[in-house]
């Protein structure tokens, strides 16, 4: 459904998220 794939693209944009923040922390 379209509230699904809404869902999961949020979770794809969190999980980017992270991946960013994890990168500026360690540098």
């Amino acid at each position: 459904s379209a509230v699904e794939s809404l869902i999961i693209n949020d979770k794809n944009k969190f999980i980017e998220l992270n991946k960013k923040l994890d990168r500026e922390i360690t540098s």
